[in-house]
């Protein structure tokens, strides 16, 4: 299924599902644990490429709150990657500039 979906982890989980009895512990998972010990950057594969999706595909389809008679808004993969590259940038900036004082 994650292939399918070309979700990729950074840490692969130790199997699906982990069964969790019940009285575990503090840190039990009433009805099991799914995906345990996957690490996941879920915004690098909101972005990546696949078989599936390419850049002028449209990944987001908006309308203006309290607008609905104006027509849907949309954005392809390039133009979300080139925003969320903006907000890096400017982030990675700011951080920068913060610790030069």
């Amino acid at each position: 299924m994650f292939d399918e979906m070309d979700i990729s982890f950074s840490k692969p989980p130790e199997c699906i599902l982990r069964d969790s009895p019940t009285g575990e512990g503090p840190l039990s998972h009433p009805g099991g644990q799914w995906l345990p010990g996957a690490s996941i950057n879920p915004a690098q594969n909101c972005i990546n490429i696949n078989g599936k999706r390419g850049l002028n595909d449209t990944v987001i389809i908006w309308r203006e709150e309290q607008h609905d008679d104006l027509p849907l808004q949309r954005m392809t993969l390039k133009e979300l990657r080139e925003e969320v590259w903006y907000a890096t940038n400017s982030l990675s900036l700011l951080l920068l500039g913060f610790y030069a004082f």
